[in-house]
């Protein structure tokens, strides 16, 4: 009989910091923040019907990137309350600006490519979808509709900690989960957070995945072990 597999998430957690630790051993130093991502393979599921796909977003416990890479089509009664935050972190376009980069899908596709969330006022989402829904949708980079009573600093603050999860025709799942400055115990948290949530999705859990690997954008990749774990007789 092939062993139940169960893992608790404190052993995980255990797992994850080993491989945290054995990825700072290997992964040559840089003159940057690297980025830390997760790969993990999916096995046994078909892709081919829909309620096995995933298309979410989530909320990790800790930010994702040291700077992050945020843009906000935003109207009227957003720009004002975006501005006052200060911050360099976020490419304010206003409707003008979007009107302009429908004529330039070029320039839309870098914007698209460089930037890692998107928000946008409610009022302009209709916009966005028709214009560049074929551009984003592809990404997992639709924006995050925005009210016009919604606590800007707050919305922003979430968006932080939130990554796009998507599995659709390609077997497998890729994510960044953090960067290279972070505390190893942090680190671990957002990838065991990001493990449990697929984990959780698939429809026999553990027995979905395959492999997992951790590594930084430019490193080699490090395997978590799990094993597989026999049920005490």
């Amino acid at each position: 009989m092939v062993p139940t597999m169960s893992v608790s998430e404190k052993e995980l957690l255990t797992m994850v910091l080993k491989a945290i630790r054995k990825m700072r051993e290997i992964t040559p130093k840089r003159n940057f923040n690297e980025a830390v991502e997760v790969q993990i393979s999916i096995k046994d599921v078909d892709l081919k019907k829909p309620e096995n796909r995933i298309r979410a977003r989530i909320k990790l416990p800790y930010p994702v990137a040291e700077n992050d890479k945020i843009v906000f089509f935003a109207d009227d009664t957003h720009i004002t309350a975006l501005r006052s935050l200060g911050s360099n972190e976020i490419i304010i376009i206003d409707r003008a600006k979007l009107e302009e980069f429908s004529s330039n899908i070029r320039q839309f596709k870098k914007l698209a490519r460089k930037n890692r969330v998107f928000f946008s006022s409610s009022s302009l989402m209709g916009l966005i979808g028709r214009y560049f829904g074929k551009i984003l949708s592809p990404r997992n980079k639709m924006p995050i509709p925005v009210g016009i009573n919604d606590d800007i600093a707050g919305v922003i603050s979430d968006a932080k900690r939130t990554i796009s999860v998507r599995l659709h025709k390609s077997p497998t799942i890729h994510a960044k989960v953090g960067h290279i400055n972070m505390k190893d115990e942090e680190l671990a948290e957002n990838i065991v957070s990001f493990i449990l949530f697929v984990k959780n999705k698939l429809p026999k859990g553990w027995r979905n995945i395959r492999s997992i690997h951790i590594k930084t954008t430019m490193g080699p990749p490090v395997k978590v072990d799990i094993s597989p774990r026999k049920k005490a007789s």
